[in-house]
């Protein structure tokens, strides 16, 4: 996808797991994620999987400023959180 390069910003996405750091142990009944960038009108989504949830973080660094919303969760397993973008790109989520 094309976009000016003043219509795009870095996000940084952070996770816990039931408020515990991301990592083997926490991660080990769910190791993959997706996650999804949600935009303005609907089903106009970017997303990225498997993403390893010991992690903790995912990081972009040209997401075009029309996606205000993260999605991040597993198929079957912790039920996805919806968090909105801040000021700040960053944004931080606890799967459940």
């Amino acid at each position: 996808m094309c976009a000016e390069s003043s219509a795009v910003r870095a996000v940084v996405t952070t996770w816990t797991v039931q408020g515990a750091e991301a990592n083997a142990t926490t991660c080990a009944s769910h190791p993959d994620l997706f996650i999804n960038f949600l935009g303005r009108d609907q089903g106009d989504t970017l997303g990225f999987t498997p993403v390893p949830c010991k992690l903790g973080q995912f990081s972009i660094d040209k997401l075009p400023d029309r996606f205000g919303q993260v999605e991040l969760g597993t198929e079957g397993g912790f039920a996805s959180e919806i968090r909105s973008i801040g000021s700040t790109n960053s944004v931080m989520i606890d799967l459940r």
